[in-house]
């Protein structure tokens, strides 16, 4: 049976495996135990995992920008459990949980080139602005 929860730290390593699987990182800083730490101690449902027994099979992290404004920062699903309805049951608890606390927009960045994942959100009423973008950073 699949239950969705908070993120514990238990899960860290499963979950930075379907991150790799996903292509999306890990990346050293942003996907670090301290860094998810220091993102759940603000609110434990800032990281939410799917769970299919002992197994994490998927992941939402959400960020904020002042009161109004979140982000969907992650979403991956663990490919054996894709298009089986796991990324939508993320998606609308992430919703919940961002309408409880009186978020007005939720928003995040898809790769411009990635279709199917444009049309994922889509099919969710999420509309698009822009183009293209690159992410720029600099180590502290």
């Amino acid at each position: 049976m699949i239950t969705l929860r908070p993120y514990s730290p238990n899960d860290h390593r499963q979950i930075l495996a379907i991150l790799k699987e996903s292509g999306m990182g890990p990346y050293e800083n942003w996907d670090d135990l301290d860094n998810y730490a220091s993102i759940v101690k603000l609110d434990n449902e800032n990281i939410l995992v799917a769970q299919d027994d002992a197994e994490i099979i998927g992941v939402v992290l959400l960020t904020f920008f002042g009161s109004k404004v979140a982000w969907i920062f992650r979403l991956a699903v663990k490919e054996a459990y894709r298009e089986k309805g796991i990324g939508s049951k993320l998606i609308e608890e992430a919703e919940k949980i961002v309408r409880k606390k009186g978020v007005k927009e939720l928003g995040l960045y898809a790769n411009a080139s990635n279709m199917k994942l444009q049309s994922f959100y889509k099919k969710r009423k999420y509309k698009t602005f822009g183009k293209e973008y690159i992410y720029m950073w600099k180590l502290m």
